[in-house]
């Protein structure tokens, strides 16, 4: 990377390499050199011998002194002890002692690799390498030319115990196999690696140590190794299956069943401490560390560690120039030259999978060591400049019905402002036969067009797709890099900032520390006024909104919502109508529209896109009348939302590096936030002006366009859109019992009703019903409600509120016995419910054979439950109200409380039933038997 117009830090560089290189010159090279933790010196004098002595080994004895005695210890095998100043006369960790020995020995020895070693461990050739003439300096030889043919940044060894136990290393069984000697390193055991010296502050001194709140001394360390080193350097990050190890003082070593019930364990401030081990563990702190190193990622769903399967094993094993044969001594003496990792290649190769400035960086000595503050926001900028971020794909959709829209869609693309983003065009072809074009002049137009944005792609298809699956079938993408930018219709034409905006909205809402799980994309288009109540606040208030509704002309996705959004599509039966709770897409067409099935996806995950403010948009329909006009930056006049777009579309950006000093280690060793110190809006100046998703210059409103508290309180919203997919059916029984359980049946068929309650009012014993069910089975429960201290029961009883029926469902189907509903009027009666705005109305079912004389009363309706809850705690409360008096007129009474509870609003809703599902054999022509002429006009509700 290139430092412009900095004259300084170029010098200080120069004067780092010059210093570390006379430095290194005045120290002993060794191509490995050991540095374990023992706890006595006969542990440690075996582990270095097992090596055949060809190593300097270097030991912290943490055990107490003893009359142990070694004969004579090889010249090569070293103690180190820490001053009493240092550490006092308490032992140190294990991740302490590692620490402590690498700092000491790279002031006075050269290592080429630091290899970290316990003194429980007994190291072998693996079966595949052995043969008549192994020998024990076979293991050390074998270690030394792999390291000499690969040159790896990390390499670990095979753990028997991970492989065999979890789920993502099992998979890998074969993987490992078909590669004897050499693999790539996925999940390993972090007590024995080999670091290469330009790298090995990235992980020593062992992270955490205070970062998100955890210490880690023991075992939580292993989490960050696992995830930082085979992501970072991939196929440099190497796993020798040549040689095998023993760890013969572990936990691991003893079965679960036998470890839980025999042996003792103890908690001691967040440590598990076992009988067979001798260090504690820190278990209970996995979870969430684990949690708190993920929140960097990039692509959260990335699988790291012991997690990792073959699938996700993308790289190859790395080796050094095969047009030279190295050797240790080639080495020494300079005469060959030992592969190192440039530390802004290695920058890069982090800022491309982990978000630098998260927390669980702040304390890398490695970072610290290698960068002034200075240096890593020209760094992190030059990246944006450069488009190394993330990439774009665009999407574009035509039938050839209209070749002039499409060519001005085109056209106003190819005048758009070039971006250093990667970008990609896909144009998708479905062709109508009414298109008056020939589908092979169409696509010979298509295929001959080019862009000065990138490649461009046309894709055809074969049979007639129609919106939706076009849509969802044009995208499908892991590369958590990518991000799609949609213009779903050919009649539109797009803003000469469209991706400027893209870019910067991306840099940081998506793509940034500024992200959010809620938020899964952009608008390129404000709210439209027809969709919302009121949106006086956000057409005049130059600000963003995160609203739970999807874009209709263009937006930008990223790839992870995009891939679970299409596979949740995927898994929906044929028939399935997305609703949301008093949702306005209710009314949209589930064959014709896309949308309705992303906002039912959002509303289920608390999601939505960021919409700019105004009526500005970066995409405007050709045809029509628009509410918007087209984003053009020169025609503001009001400086306050000129300040805005500029800011959004990445025009006002200025790279502020004032108060940035070399930085003070002392002033900066507890600071926890990010790295050294900076803040995130320094190391990513382009988000530094626009609001994050938990601001309060930022709107956040529901899928009814209502402003919320914040983002946590959409969650709500999920659990009542689901209950409205199905109905609870409340069956009313008197007279017609022997026909009861055939009624039942055919209505448990029915796929929009949840579950069905019986009010059994008849002097008949239940048990008929029973018996002369049928025993045809069906998923759909049902249950008998029957009075109790001889109280009758009404349609509207509060006995019906059963705890199943509130978690279940939303929505109640009321039905006397005598107002049997055909399946497919039951069907539109409760698809006019859902698709009501406002559930403060009664669906009233007009039957063709039983009528009321009175407008207001009806044998068949559907409406929310919350009425049914309201209307009894009412009668409840008002104890004149006596219900066995009205008898049939209980319906009236609850129209009667809607009117009231909702003034000016209807009360009913009429639908009329088409068809006649007559269970007790009467036909239409037998309508004047069930003529209800009872009046009900005496039975108004009274409030008290």
């Amino acid at each position: 990377m290139q430092i412009r117009d900095c004259p300084f830090l170029l010098a200080v560089l120069i004067s780092r390499i010059f210093i570390h290189s006379v430095l290194a010159a005045s120290k002993p090279w060794h191509h490995i050199c050991i540095i374990g933790n023992a706890q006595s010196n006969v542990d440690a004098t075996r582990s270095h011998k097992m090596w055949n002595n060809a190593y300097p080994s270097f030991w912290y004895r943490w055990g107490s002194q003893s009359n142990e005695w070694v004969e004579s210890l090889p010249p090569n095998l070293h103690f180190i002890e820490p001053s009493n100043d240092a550490n006092g006369s308490v032992s140190m960790t294990w991740a302490q002692g590692i620490s402590f020995l690498f700092n000491t020995v790279k002031q006075s020895h050269d290592c080429e690799y630091f290899f970290t070693h316990d003194d429980d461990l007994y190291f072998s050739l693996a079966p595949t390498q052995q043969t008549s003439s192994s020998s024990s300096a076979s293991i050390s030889n074998t270690l030394s030319n792999i390291l000499l043919q690969h040159q790896p940044a990390v390499a670990g060894f095979p753990w028997a115990y991970g492989d065999k136990t979890y789920a993502g290393m099992k998979s890998q069984t074969k993987l490992q196999a078909q590669h004897p000697s050499v693999n790539v390193l996925t999940g390993f055991d972090s007590g024995m690696i080999l670091y290469h010296k330009s790298i090995a502050s990235l992980f020593i001194p062992y992270s955490p140590r205070g970062e998100g709140g955890f210490h880690g001394n023991w075992s939580l360390c292993a989490h960050f190794i696992s995830l930082f080193a085979p992501h970072t350097f991939k196929g440099a990050a190497i796993r020798i299956n040549a040689i095998q190890y023993e760890n013969r003082v572990s936990i691991s070593n003893v079965p679960v069943r036998e470890r839980k019930r025999v042996h003792k364990k103890e908690h001691k401030q967040g440590l598990t401490v076992h009988a067979e081990s001798r260090h504690p563990y820190e278990f209970t702190m996995n979870r969430g560390y684990i949690q708190f190193l993920t929140a960097g990622l990039w692509n959260r769903e990335l699988r790291w560690g012991r997690e990792m399967r073959a699938i996700d094993l993308a790289w190859d094993v790395e080796s050094a120039s095969s047009a030279e044969t190295y050797s240790a001594e080639g080495i020494q003496y300079g005469v060959q030259k030992h592969r190192s990792f440039d530390k802004w290649d290695m920058l890069h190769r982090l800022a491309d999978f982990y978000d630098v400035s998260h927390a669980a960086l702040s304390k890398s000595a490695w970072i610290r060591d290698n960068f002034m503050d200075a240096e890593l926001v020209h760094f992190m900028e030059k990246r944006h400049e450069d488009g190394m971020e993330f990439c774009f794909s665009v999407h574009l959709f035509t039938q050839g019905s209209n070749w002039t829209a499409f060519s001005a869609l085109w056209t106003s693309i190819s005048r758009a402002t070039k971006i250093s983003n990667p970008v990609h065009i896909h144009i998708h072809f479905d062709h109508q036969e009414s298109c008056p074009d020939p589908p092979l002049e169409t696509l010979m137009r298509l295929q001959g067009l080019s862009s000065k944005h990138g490649p461009v792609n046309v894709h055809v298809s074969t049979r007639k797709k129609g919106p939706v699956r076009s849509m969802l079938e044009a995208w499908f993408s892991t590369n958590p890099k990518e991000y799609a930018i949609f213009i779903p219709h050919e009649a539109t034409r797009v803003s000469q900032h469209l991706f400027q905006y893209s870019k910067q909205m991306t840099s940081t809402y998506l793509h940034s520390p500024l992200r959010h799980s809620a938020c899964i994309g952009i608008s390129l288009h404000p709210i439209q006024a027809d969709q919302s109540v009121v949106l006086e606040n956000l057409t005049t208030s130059p600000s963003l909104a995160l609203a739970q509704i999807p874009p209709q002309h263009g937006f930008i996705v990223s790839a992870s919502a995009w891939t679970r959004f299409v596979s949740w599509f995927a898994s929906l039966s044929g028939d399935f109508d997305p609703m949301v709770f008093e949702g306005f897409s209710n009314n949209w067409s589930a064959d014709e529209r896309w949308d309705k099935f992303l906002m039912r996806w959002m509303v289920e995950r608390s999601a939505g896109f960021v919409y700019p403010p105004g009526r500005e948009s970066l995409v405007v329909r050709q045809n029509g009348y628009s509410h918007f006009i087209p984003l053009d930056m020169d025609t503001f006049e009001v400086e306050e939302k000129k300040s805005f777009w500029r800011q959004a579309t990445g025009l006002q950006f200025q790279l502020v590096t004032d108060g940035l000093s070399f930085r003070n280690a002392e002033s900066l060793k507890d600071d926890d936030s990010v790295i050294g110190g900076l803040s995130r809006s320094i190391l990513y100046p382009h988000s530094k002006q626009l609001p994050a998703l938990n601001s309060p210059d930022l709107s956040i409103l529901n899928h009814q366009l209502r402003p919320v508290k914040d983002i946590n309180s959409l969650k709500k919203y999920a659990r009542i859109s689901r209950q409205i997919d199905k109905c609870t059916l409340i069956l009313h029984v008197e007279d017609r019992t022997r026909t009861s359980a055939a009624r039942i049946q055919y209505y448990r068929s029915h796929p929009l009703i949840s579950s069905i309650q019986a009010i059994w009012n008849s002097r008949e014993n239940s048990s008929l019903l029973h018996e002369s069910m049928p025993n045809a089975t069906s998923s759909t429960p049902f249950r008998i409600i029957e009075p109790t201290n001889n109280q009758p029961l009404h349609r509207f009883s509060q006995q019906i509120l059963s705890p199943e029926v509130l978690k279940e469902s939303a929505c109640v189907v009321n039905l006397d016995e005598d107002t049997d509903l055909h399946h497919e009027d039951l069907t539109d009666a409760i698809r006019t419910f859902q698709k009501m705005k406002q559930y403060s109305q009664i669906v009233s079912i007009a039957h063709p054979i039983v009528r009321y004389k009175d407008s207001q009363r009806f044998g068949a309706a559907v409406f929310n439950v919350d009425h049914l809850k309201g209307f009894n705690s009412f009668i409840r409360n008002n104890v004149h109200l006596r219900l066995e008096e009205v008898g049939r007129c209980v319906d009236t009474v609850f129209v009667s409380y809607m009117e009231r509870k909702f003034p000016g609003v209807k009360p009913l809703v009429i639908h009329t039933a088409k068809r006649v599902a007559n269970m007790d054999g009467y036909s239409q022509d037998d309508a004047h038997l069930f003529h209800q002429n009872i009046s009900c006009k005496k039975h108004p509700l009274e409030w008290q």
